[in-house]
């Protein structure tokens, strides 16, 4: 069985040399095109995402596309697991150095090196790390709704303040009122509303850690969605590395913990890797002894990662360090970008042609494959009434919040992530569960 399974894993490797994509930008594309409007299936995978519930009920609920990931990542992968030894894993000095080279085009931090590095086993542990650096003695900053591990860590580790999403000035009186150390989270591109932070409000929340630097301990930006930016004209991302180096905002720098993987971009959240640039000596130091007790990265993890941070062309722009603009993943990401942004518009389209008043889509994503929406009078729990009426699950949007919420809208999160012909009869069960409401 062993010799039948490196044979096929020599076959894949040999199609693809180490750190270059299996074929032409052009055929990778089509293929990639081609398997994002088909149905595929995840039989005999121990999905999680389809195992979760019965056969028969559709799942557009976790962030987990139906596609398969880049094939660099495939080949990468396959070789690694070739080799049939599986033992502790660093880093290689080669991606320690792509993602710092990528920081230093895209943020203009100059200085940029690997002790600035800190990889996990995921984005959460990350999460974790930063409200730990404040513990029992401080409090956690995070904005709601959120993606619920925010708030996980914020209770587990230390005291949660939620403040509402976007909402500057209820963080100014959190700020300016404070008799504890702070650590102020952020999500951008924002999940679960696919908001992109404009420049200009990061830059009053930078000026806002500069005004209370006193009260905040580190400021912890999750920037894992960077990747899916469905219209870099309309809505372009900014880092919050390019405001504290670029932007020249002090404080911001010495604060700042960024967070990022490429587990939503490219589809490979179960190869659990993330890495955490934290540029401050000292804050690294603390960072780095609140989360001892991580678990490792696997090795597949950080060879996918040489796939996505490193370029082909040392030469070519970066202008975010997660899409490097030779990498050999990124004609990938380009079709992607296309069918997403296809597949949004038409299920913002579909809902408000067909659900409103009942469910509405109270902003379009600007980014990620998750569409955020209000429920009106649908029913008292639309997650359960969904799932067990009209067999599909979406998520409650309860968690995002961190408690149900007496009197106010219910929220649900779908997942647009996949083939046309899903999404299509998700909607459809949408419109029944709205119909029968009329």
């Amino acid at each position: 069985f062993l010799h039948h399974m490196r044979r096929r894993l020599a076959v894949i490797v040999s199609l693809a040399p180490r750190g270059r994509a299996l074929s032409s930008g052009r055929g990778e594309m089509l293929r990639a095109s081609a398997e994002l409007d088909a149905s595929l299936s995840r039989d005999g995978t121990n999905s999680l995402k389809w195992s979760k519930f019965d056969s028969d009920v559709l799942p557009m609920w976790v962030a987990d596309m139906d596609v398969a990931c880049p094939e660099a990542i495939q080949a990468a992968v396959a070789e690694r697991a070739a080799h049939g030894l599986y033992g502790y894993t660093t880093a290689s000095a080669r991606l320690k150095e792509a993602i710092c080279a990528n920081a230093r085009k895209a943020w203009g931090a100059s200085e940029a090196n690997e002790r600035w590095l800190r990889f996990h086993p995921g984005l959460i542990a990350g999460l974790y790390h930063a409200a730990r650096l404040v513990g029992r003695d401080g409090a956690v900053v995070a904005p709601v709704p959120v993606y619920p591990p925010f708030l996980n860590a914020a209770r587990d580790c230390s005291e949660l303040i939620a403040v509402p999403a976007g909402d500057l000035d209820e963080l100014e009186r959190v700020l300016s009122t404070a008799t504890r150390p702070l650590v102020v989270l952020l999500c951008n591109p924002h999940n679960p509303t696919g908001t992109v932070w404009p420049r200009s409000h990061l830059e009053r929340l930078a000026r806002l850690v500069d005004r209370h630097s006193a009260a905040v301990a580190a400021v912890c930006s999750d920037e894992v969605w960077s990747g899916l930016v469905l219209d870099d004209d309309a809505t372009p991302f900014t880092s919050l590395g390019q405001l504290a180096f670029a932007g020249g905002f002090d404080a911001l720098r010495d604060r700042l913990i960024v967070l990022t993987s490429p587990s939503k971009t490219y589809n490979v959240a179960a190869l659990d890797l993330a890495v955490a640039i934290v540029p401050n000596d000292s804050l690294r130091r603390k960072y780095f002894r609140a989360g001892r007790d991580q678990a490792e990265v696997t090795p597949f993890g950080f060879a996918a990662a040489e796939q996505v941070f490193c370029q082909t062309d040392p030469d070519a722009p970066c202008a975010d360090i997660l899409v490097p603009a030779s990498g050999p993943c990124e004609p990938w990401r380009r079709t992607l970008l296309a069918h997403l942004k296809a597949n949004r518009d038409f299920a913002v389209d579909y809902l408000r042609t067909h659900c409103e008043p009942y469910l509405s889509v109270p902003r379009v994503p600007d980014a990620s494959y998750l569409l955020w929406l209000q429920t009106h009078d649908l029913a008292p729990f639309p997650a359960d009434k969904l799932r067990d009426d009209y067999r599909l699950a979406l998520s409650d949007g309860t968690p995002f919040f961190g408690a149900r919420r007496q009197g106010e809208p219910a929220f649900l999160r779908l997942n647009f992530g996949c083939s046309r012909s899903t999404l299509e009869d998700g909607l459809i069960r949408l419109k029944a569960a709205c119909d029968d409401r009329r």
